[in-house]
């Protein structure tokens, strides 16, 4: 027996009770569900509580107890921007529509007052992808020269669809999508060069993660690999190497081996 809403329910013997013969998320699934949106920093607090009580429905009055006692939403790092919603639909549809937009772009001051980039006035951008990673959603984007962007979208405010097609712009733009996240550091650009690193041995699933399970990795001696890939080298980048101490090095290009030797010199000047 099917609902009008295709959910599967089953009657029970011997009465006028009738049930459902399966839930449409195991239990499992919407706990890394809820997980999710618990931790995405994207949504607002009172937001994220939101969609979580809906989902909860989904499940049976047991499992929504447990759910209860195990997600904890306060005190999260949280976006602050209340328009974020209504700025993904606006970009879902410009991408629907292969549309450009335009809007205004902000960050926060030590007082945790917006400050608007680009003097307030309005970036034009022919939106290209949305993108969801480290926690944030970001809008990839082509810019008038063809040039490639990205902005947070919990940065974005005041979104308008333009009336101007997005479609050339994105046709000649031909973008790897999952070589563009797998390169470029924390969504930060930089100029894009094939760099060599050398790495312990022990940091290899690391690297793997980072790059993707098709990198290869060649042994260098037996303690160390290489890895050469394109790298968007950015000061992110760079700080992320810092992070990883003596068990990384950079080893080719030699302009990037400078900025990480400027990096490490400002770093032991401060500290002197």
């Amino acid at each position: 027996l099917q609902d009008e809403y295709d959910f599967p329910i089953e009657h029970e013997e011997g009465g006028r009770k009738y049930h459902l013969a399966e839930h449409l998320f195991e239990f499992s699934e919407l706990k890394l569900i809820i997980d999710c949106i618990a931790s995405s920093k994207t949504l607002t607090e009172k937001k994220s509580q939101q969609l979580i009580d809906k989902l909860k429905k989904l499940c049976s009055r047991p499992q929504r107890d447990t759910l209860c006692n195990q997600i904890i939403v306060t005190g999260r790092a949280k976006t602050q921007n209340n328009e974020v919603h209504y700025n993904i639909d606006i970009l879902n549809e410009a991408l629907a529509k292969q549309r450009k937009i335009d809007f205004q772009y902000f960050y926060y001051d030590v007082n945790k007052k917006r400050i608007f980039s680009f003097g307030g006035r309005r970036y034009h951008i022919a939106p290209y992808a949305m993108i969801y990673t480290d926690n944030n959603y970001y809008l990839l984007g082509i810019g008038k020269w063809g040039e490639k962007k990205h902005f947070r979208v919990d940065r974005m405010t005041n979104i308008r669809l333009s009336q101007a097609s997005a479609y050339y712009d994105r046709r000649n733009a031909k973008i790897d999508l999952s070589e563009y996240t797998k390169y470029t550091f924390n969504m930060y650009g930089g100029k894009l060069e094939t760099v060599k690193i050398r790495f312990e041995n022990g940091l290899a699933s690391m690297v793997l993660d980072r790059f993707g399970h098709d990198t290869l990795l060649l042994k260098d001696g037996a303690e160390h690999f290489t890895v050469t890939t394109p790298i968007a080298v950015s000061d992110q980048f760079i700080g992320w190497m810092v992070g990883l101490g003596k068990k990384a090095e950079i080893l080719e290009p030699e302009s990037v081996r400078k900025k990480m030797k400027k990096r490490l010199k400002e770093m032991n000047n401060m500290y002197v």
